[in-house]
């Protein structure tokens, strides 16, 4: 009799494969359960696809546990998984990975720890015959305590350590063990409730006694509580604040007066500060009450249908969101809302937060693993109305999913480009709200060339909102040439006359203003004048980018930092000079020249050496919104979505930036980003917005749009543009890279792989392999390969996934294991 069944697993590796194992067939295991497997020497979490009772013809191992008692990856998002690796081209594995907070499928590590100190004579002789042992050995010293292998490696820079390790391990110096950490549980929180009723407190006077002056504070707190939130618990640490103890719970508890349960962690206490007072009774434009009149239909009889909503900025696109996320509550779904990156999550919570009395779930990287449990938990059980969260958001668990909307769908954040599935959360979600029968709704004032021609060729319903709301008038847009400037001697630093005199203007008018530059750091990179040196990134073909505020030079590809040097280490000569502008100049220089008339003006930066710690971005946002800071200097997420009503001035210190990079979408890119910080003045109708925008490339299309504020003028020539070239939307741009720390050996691959692809298709166009822009980086030389497909004749992309899988095949039976390769399917960005 077979007293086990066979389970097929998932495996979170590049593996294109199913790993078989055996359980015991009392375990119960069903797909979508978590269960831990061994894999080599390893032990890994993997997910349950299919059982079966029929025994494999080869011999199978063990599961060693099986994590959950009910599945935690639905039979819906199994399905979604599935077609996202096979879309994109990465194995179930890697992409179930994605659909669970990583403190939920925690992997074993392996632990290294010195055990026998050397002199430094003995290490010095070890350095003579082995220099990556000795490295490894001093490190370790330094270390005291036992390190991770991927902290070693990330340490010390090096990708493969394991032979040297090997060696010290069997010499006694050190010792490698394997451990699993344990899966993170929900969250939880103790809170108090009153047990009784208020009328049989009033029934029983001497219960508690009038000089039991606590007591009786902790009763009128928990009452209050109940009758303005309409919740019985409290949180205990809650209570503390408002000067209950939890001595004076636990005398009542006794008394039987109150009660203690464990409630799951609420992520967000309200704190509603970034919203516009009124959203929640706002009257709707008509133009904004015809894109919901148009959307709700399909929320009230569930079918699938993509919008398009392109609204100029500041037309009140997020009220159009909310009040079709109302008739979605109505029915108890639930709402997913997708916003490109973390700067914008704080005001569109409180936003929510504000007008929506369900409770609102985030999911972004800057969480900790056990926040990002705590609301997987809740987002499943269906505790959370609507969930607000970066592209990991896609993967929300939400049992009853009524609308999905995708927030500033041009963005390019949303595209994943490490690691595995490289996926594109706007493309996905349009797959998985069709899977789920439920409208999605793409939302930009600069919608994106393939989500715009989706709407032209059909595929979308195309619903504009030309005027903003409230009253207020589109801002006015100057383009301002620097090198016009520098002839007429009207260039202070980085900034023209007419910049500083627009800016002087703003905070004269008790108005404040945004700055971008899209650079972040202080200058670009450190020059010898004496001999031409440039330090650069040991790891990376890349400058050093120096940073004045913390003294280093930083690679901002590997994070590689050193002192900012004072000598050339190259001949010695102390004249140097800092070429190029980032974020930290701008800001310094600009509190120089404001200094004289302003001198109370407050200058602060948002960008990502300043938001790196967790809140940074709300205080910041906060700041502003209350007038503390009058002028926000930063990078793009200074342009995005941002809505605050005493912005006057929008500027741009150096559109070209953006503009002249080695990436078909610069154009585009340019265009969103101009139009976008342009859209962040003259929101509300007391304050006509103007805008400056310095650029050497005035009658580029892409800033004549944006100076006439034309979508369809800027769209109608790139549009031509990249028919010519074979570009997204007509052609699939697929990118496939090579990566080795051998130049020979990653030209050699790429060769080789190239090779494989077919040659003269009118629908699959090969170029390369080429050299990127950034050839080496992290240590690795690289190699590209651009595939173009064409959607007229391929419109599922079956034929190119076909050529690309069977190419993957012939590649990996011939290639060295030290070359890396990955494809990205519809790839953006250049390096």
């Amino acid at each position: 009799m077979n007293n086990k069944q066979h389970i097929q697993v998932a495996l979170p590796i590049p593996a294109h494969q199913l790993f078989t194992y055996s359980a015991p067939s009392t375990a119960e295991v069903a797909p979508g359960q978590r269960v831990v497997v061994p894999f080599g020497k390893r032990e890994l979490i993997g997910i349950v696809v299919k059982t079966h009772d029929v025994a494999p013809v080869h011999s199978e191992r063990d599961m060693i546990e099986l994590v959950d008692r009910e599945p935690a990856i639905s039979e819906h998002m199994l399905a979604f998984a599935t077609w996202m690796s096979t879309y994109y081209l990465a194995s179930l594995g890697e992409t179930l990975r994605c659909a669970l907070p990583q403190g939920m499928t925690p992997q074993s590590s392996t632990t290294i720890e010195l055990i026998r100190n050397l002199s430094l004579g003995d290490i010095e002789i070890l350095r003579s015959r082995a220099k990556r042992q000795a490295e490894i050995v001093e490190f370790l010293m330094q270390h005291k305590n036992e390190c991770t292998l991927q902290h070693l490696k990330k340490a010390l820079r090096v990708a493969s350590p394991t032979a040297s390790l090997l060696s010290l391990h069997d010499a006694g110096i050190i010792r490698m063990s394997n451990s699993r950490k344990k899966s993170i549980k929900e969250r939880v929180q103790k809170c108090a409730f009153l047990s009784i009723s208020v009328a049989e407190l009033e029934n029983n006077p001497d219960l508690i006694p009038s000089r039991a002056v606590q007591q009786l504070n902790a009763i009128d707190v928990l009452i209050e509580h109940k009758a303005t939130s309409h919740k019985r618990a409290l949180p205990c640490a809650h209570l503390a604040t408002l000067g209950v103890p939890t001595s004076v719970l636990q005398a009542l508890e006794k008394k039987s007066v109150v009660a203690f349960c464990h409630v799951p962690y609420r992520q967000i206490e309200v704190q509603s500060t970034l919203h516009r007072e009124g959203e929640k009774d706002a009257t709707l434009t008509v133009e904004q009450q015809h894109a919901v009149d148009k959307i709700t239909p399909f929320v009230h009889n569930p079918q699938f249908k993509s919008f398009l909503v392109h609204g100029v900025t500041g037309s009140g696109k997020t009220l159009v969101y909310m009040q079709v996320i109302k008739e979605v509550l109505l029915k108890n779904k639930q709402a997913l809302v997708l916003v490109p990156e973390i700067s914008l999550t704080p005001q569109m919570i409180d936003r929510f937060t504000s007008v929506f009395e369900t409770e609102v779930g985030i999911f972004h990287s800057n969480m900790t693993e056990s926040e990002r449990v705590s609301t997987w938990y809740k987002a499943k059980r269906g505790d959370l109305g609507i969930v607000i969260g970066a592209r990991s958001a896609l993967f929300a668990p939400l049992p009853n999913i009524g609308v999905i909307i995708v927030d500033e769908e041009h963005e390019p954040s949303y595209k994943q480009d490490h690691p595995a599935p490289r996926y594109h959360a706007r493309d996905s979600a349009v797959v998985r709200a069709a899977m789920l029968h439920c409208p999605v709704v793409l939302g930009s004032a600069t919608p994106s060339m393939e989500s715009m021609f989706n709407a032209h060729t059909g595929k979308y319903h195309l619903l504009e909102i030309l005027h903003r709301a409230d009253g207020a008038h589109m801002p006015s847009v100057e383009l301002v040439n620097p090198a016009e400037e520098v002839q007429r001697n009207e260039m202070h630093g980085q900034f023209s006359t007419r910049l500083l005199q627009l800016l002087e203007q703003a905070l004269a008018n008790n108005q404040h203003a945004i700055v971008l530059h899209n650079r972040r750091g202080y200058a670009s990179k450190l020059e010898c004048i004496a001999c031409g040196h440039v330090p650069e990134c040991p790891a990376c073909s890349v400058a050093l980018t120096v940073h004045k505020t913390t003294g280093t030079m930083r690679c901002h590809y590997c994070d590689y930092r050193r002192r900012t040097e004072t000598a050339c280490e190259k001949c010695g000569s102390n004249s140097l000079k800092q070429t190029g502008t980032g974020t930290q100049k701008v800001e310094m220089e600009m509190l120089d020249e404001l200094r004289e008339k302003f001198p109370k003006a407050v200058v602060e930066r948002m960008d990502l050496d300043t938001t790196r710690k967790k809140g940074a971005h709300r205080i910041l946002l906060e700041k502003f919104k209350q007038g503390e800071i009058d002028i926000l200097v930063g990078t793009q997420m200074v342009a995005r979505g941002l809505d605050f009503e005493h912005v006057g001035l929008a500027a741009v210190v150096n559109a070209d930036v953006q503009l002249h990079l080695s990436d078909f979408r610069a154009n585009e890119r340019t265009f969103q980003l101009m139009t976008q910080v342009a859209g962040r003045a003259g929101r509300s109708s007391h304050i006509h917005g103007k805008v400056v925008i310095q650029t050497r490339s005035p009658r580029h299309h892409a800033l004549i749009a944006t100076a006439e504020q034309n979508y369809e003028l800027f769209y109608s020539d790139e549009l031509m543009e990249r028919k010519q070239l074979q570009f997204p939307p007509f052609f699939r741009f697929t990118r496939i890279e090579l990566r080795s720390k051998e130049s020979l050996q990653v030209e050699q691959h790429a060769q080789m792989f190239a090779s494989f692809l077919p040659k003269d298709r009118q629908d699959f166009v090969v170029q390369g392999p080429s050299t990127p822009s950034v050839e080496k980086l992290q240590g690795y030389f690289r190699k590209t390969i651009v595939v173009k497909s064409s959607k007229e004749l391929d419109p599922s992309g079956q034929t190119l996934r076909h050529y690309l899988t069977h190419a993957l095949a012939s590649w990996h039976d011939r290639a060295h294991s030290a070359v890396r390769l990955t494809v990205d399917i519809d790839a953006h960005g250049s390096l």
